[in-house]
Formats: C-alpha cells, sequence, structure tokens
C-alpha cells in the first residue's frame, strides 16, 4: 500500500460518545464521512468537529447551534494575543525554516 494514500481509521465508543479518529487530516466536508461509519450526525445532540469553516455548508442546516471554539493557534481571532516573530536576525537563506 502507498503511504502517501494509507490512513488508520478507528471509531471508538467511550461512555456512550462516538468517537472518530483518522490519521490523516482533512476537512470535514459533508455528511458521507460519518455515514460511511455508520454515525448519523442529524440523528445526534452533539456532533463536536476540529474544522476550521469547512464544516459550516452542511452542518449548520441541520444544527440547532453552532459553538466555535477557538484554539489559540494559527488561525485565531484573539490577535492581541498573537505575538510577532522576531525576524531581524534571519538572513534570505533560512526564511524556508519559519
Amino acid at each position: 500500500m502507498d503511504s502517501a494514500f494509507s490512513s488508520v481509521l478507528l471509531l471508538l465508543y467511550v461512555g456512550g460518545i462516538e468517537i472518530l479518529v483518522v490519521t490523516i487530516a482533512q476537512q470535514i466536508l459533508d455528511l458521507q464521512q460519518f455515514l460511511a461509519f455508520g454515525i448519523d450526525p442529524q440523528s445526534k445532540h452533539v456532533v463536536a468537529l476540529k474544522s476550521m469553516q469547512h464544516f459550516r455548508a452542511t452542518f449548520e442546516p441541520i444544527a440547532g447551534q453552532v459553538i466555535v471554539c477557538d484554539s489559540g493557534a494559527i488561525c485565531t481571532l484573539r490577535y492581541n494575543e498573537i505575538q510577532p516573530a522576531d525576524l531581524s536576525q534571519r538572513t534570505k537563506t533560512n526564511f524556508s525554516s519559519i
């Protein structure tokens, strides 16, 4: 199997909660990504996703409420907490390491 396309998929059941884990990071784009594993998001009271914006077109129409959590990572909306990098000592040859 070509490792560029191989993935580990795992469906865990923990305390009545279904947790779908994948090893290749992809955005959730449609319900089929759950339905393929026998999970129907429309039948759930809570669906939690790790996604930026891609989920909205599919999940907002079926959601009673969307709660966005800010992890503080690169796409944070808390701009005042982002510390600028000190690039004064960088040269043209090592900018690729940023």
